[in-house]
């Protein structure tokens, strides 16, 4: 398969899994992120899309070559680590967190497949792949928190600041 066609899918999976994640956060999150406000989820996932996006749209330009190859790679690198999170949570929790389902579902198995395509097509070579992965486990946590921080602002700005 193309591997831009491939890179394509990423924000379109990553859209279904926060839908999963919209869906079942509100009930999760009162439980376990009592100062979150009511909207700063769905802005920070929002936000963290667009962020897909745009490593994606660098990583299917050739004239970007490396950088962008690498954005697109780290982008979904970056969503695998988030899988695993889910699957880590969950057993550590013993029961659902929001997220698993696309997690255990999509995501493992479509990053193994992307991963598997963009070696064998030379997309990116393994020492790029192995830094990918070291980048998105140590981007993880300053991501996630970085877009809530965004999104908390985000909905200030909008004037609904209702605890969830």
């Amino acid at each position: 398969m193309n591997i831009n066609v491939l890179l394509w899918l990423i924000p379109v999976l990553f859209t279904i899994h926060n839908l999963e994640e919209a869906l079942t956060m509100r009930k999760y999150g009162t439980e376990h992120f009592k100062k979150m406000q009511r909207g700063q989820f769905p802005a920070a996932v929002t936000i963290l899309t667009l962020l897909v996006v745009v490593f994606i749209y660098f990583g299917t330009r050739e004239e970007v070559g490396l950088v962008g190859r690498f954005l697109a790679i780290f982008g979904q690198a970056s969503l695998f680590i988030n899988a695993l999170a889910h699957i880590i949570g969950t057993l550590r929790l013993r029961r659902y967190t929001p997220g698993l389902i696309t997690a255990v579902l999509i995501y493992i198995p479509f990053s193994i497949y992307l991963f598997n395509i963009a070696l064998q097509n030379n997309y990116i070579t393994e020492k790029q792949l192995f830094f990918a992965f070291g980048a998105g486990i140590i981007m993880q946590i300053p991501l996630v928190l970085g877009a809530l921080f965004i999104g908390k602002l985000l909905i200030r700005l909008l004037g609904t600041s209702k605890q969830t």
